[in-house]
């Protein structure tokens, strides 16, 4: 569960989201990606997550509100509370290390991983064996036979990492930080994805056993989520809106179109 209070932001809001997979969409401005990041930059101040250039693209505590509250509780007990204000920030977790992930619209980082994947302009290099295994046993998910270092093979013909589409290089990316995390946030979920990659990649996460916190702007995305029984939450002007059904989204979209 999350819960979240911030004032100061964009949008303010005051919010408690539930869920082991949770899905976020609404138009732009609305504060998905402020929650995102409110969650991360949280879980950076009060646990260990390594090396701090790996986490530079998150947006400072200042940025995310003059004042703010945030609450994590997480799966297998534990709860990591932080509170910014007056330019302080004071956090409180648990004494273990939590395995967390991101995925931007070009950068791929976890605790896992070491160095970040760069996923739109760097050569993209898998470097521990266990991890290639894990891509390699998803490569109904990366459509990626087998990776070696910058390399990847697909179906007999082995080429550069860096000249892999841009979707393919998400797909692999979203994957590669699933491995071996407790948490796995994303953004901009659906860039450069088609709608099918889309689907399987939902249906994928849907199956891990990491808390996945998720934002998108495709309403494809958010049936196939429904389906795969998600939390969804529309989000909209710094409110949090909870969509349970199919007749839900309809509700949502005719408001949409309204305006």
């Amino acid at each position: 569960m999350v819960r979240i209070k911030a004032q100061g932001t964009y949008k303010n809001f005051s919010t408690e989201v539930v869920g082991n997979k949770i899905l976020l969409f609404g138009p732009n401005g609305g504060g998905k990606s402020t929650f995102i990041h409110l969650v991360l930059r949280a879980l950076y101040e009060g646990l260990e997550l390594g090396s701090t250039r790996n986490w530079d693209f998150l947006k400072s505590p200042g940025e995310l509100g003059s004042e703010w509250e945030v609450v994590v509780e997480l799966d297998g007990g534990g709860v990591v509370t932080c509170m910014y204000s007056v330019g302080r920030i004071k956090c409180e977790g648990p004494r273990r290390r939590l395995g967390v992930g991101y995925v931007g619209p070009c950068d791929a980082v976890s605790t896992r991983l070491g160095d970040p994947l760069d996923l739109c302009k760097g050569t993209v290099e898998i470097k521990d064996p266990s991890l290639a295994e894990y891509l390699e046993e998803n490569w109904n998910v990366t459509t990626v036979d087998k990776v070696y270092g910058d390399k990847a093979k697909q179906g007999d013909i082995w080429i550069e990492m860096r000249d892999l589409a841009y979707g393919y290089k998400r797909a692999l990316g979203i994957v590669a930080t699933s491995y071996d995390v407790d948490l796995l946030a994303i953004e901009a979920f659906e860039a450069g994805l088609h709608y099918d990659l889309a689907t399987t990649l939902i249906k994928f996460l849907s199956k891990i056993r990491a808390w996945v916190l998720m934002e998108t702007h495709l309403a494809i995305t958010v049936k196939t989520a429904l389906v795969e029984g998600w939390s969804v939450y529309y989000v909209y002007d710094g409110g949090f809106s909870r969509v349970s059904s199919l007749d839900d989204l309809r509700r949502v979209a005719e408001v949409e179109l309204s305006v």
